[in-house]
């Protein structure tokens, strides 16, 4: 009866040890990474369709603007918070720096619209800026984020760019394809994407890129710094007239780690995502 009681007790134990120690592991992973909550920010001004029912597509004379951004709400580093919050809110006013000179949103939003009435009092046309800032990546060491622009005032057609932040967390410092990828890994990194490229155009091998309608230096592919980090794998964007006429758009190139896994440096941040099974 003693012995039955005592492995009872030995079970118990080990069993409250067992959940414990796993809801301990789930909430340290929990906290190392960071929460956040989409922002919504729209505002217009003008003559704009919805404002009354004698506004119509023909006479309307509008303005807006539109931003979505991520709004960091918990780090594991208080101060953490503060500084990506703010290299967020310098990046949405940095986007209409050539248009308007404005300290926070509001004011970005309200001198917009009042250059665009000023700018455009005799012309029929409208102004439009949109801004989606999304997290690609959130992990304990690294955060990404893409940045997407379009702006329109007036002209026949708008500018539309793609851009990206990597943001190291231990040190708060952004992230370089050097910070990431072993040295002299330039030459084996720009083939791994020519060969994406060329297959995604359905250009062969040795098929001439300048006369494929592209414009690269010395007629040679080559990467950009334009990149963003994902679970799949390194996100390249060559942006509008880059390589390309307008009509081509935005570039993206997407090389999996599975395909670089020989230029990762086995001690950065890129070697947890090579060991995970799916990208085997």
């Amino acid at each position: 009866m003693v012995i039955t009681q005592a492995y009872l007790i030995l079970f118990i134990v080990f069993i409250f040890t067992s959940v414990t120690s796993c809801d301990s592991s789930n909430t340290s992973t929990e906290n190392t990474l960071i929460s956040y909550e989409m922002v919504n920010f729209s505002r217009k001004g003008g003559k704009c369709l919805g404002d009354s029912s004698d506004i119509t597509v023909e006479n309307e004379h509008c303005a807006t603007i539109e931003i979505n951004y991520p709004e960091i709400e918990v780090t594991p580093v208080a101060d953490m918070r503060d500084k990506l919050n703010k290299r967020i809110q310098d990046n949405i006013l940095s986007s209409l720096a050539e248009e308007v000179d404005s300290q926070d949103i509001e004011q970005m939003a309200y001198q917009f619209i009042q250059e665009f009435k000023k700018e455009t009092e005799d012309l029929k046309t409208n102004w439009s800026f949109k801004k989606d800032i999304t997290v690609l990546l959130n992990t304990p060491q690294i955060i990404s984020f893409q940045i997407e622009d379009a702006l329109y005032t007036g002209g026949a057609h708008s500018d539309y760019s793609v851009n990206f932040i990597n943001i190291d967390l231990d040190i708060m410092k952004d992230v370089k394809l050097d910070d990431l990828l072993l040295p002299s890994y330039e030459a084996e990194l720009n083939l791994a994407g020519e060969k994406i490229f060329r297959k995604s155009y359905g250009l062969s091998p040795e098929q001439d890129l300048n006369k494929a309608g592209f414009s690269f230096e010395n007629n040679t592919f080559v990467l950009n710094d334009n990149f963003g980090i994902t679970e799949k794998g390194l996100l390249f964007y060559f942006n509008i007239y880059e390589i390309a006429p307008y009509a081509m758009g935005t570039i993206d190139i997407l090389i999996p780690y599975n395909q670089i896994q020989n230029l990762i440096d086995s001690t950065g941040p890129l070697v947890q995502f090579i060991t995970h099974d799916k990208f085997k």
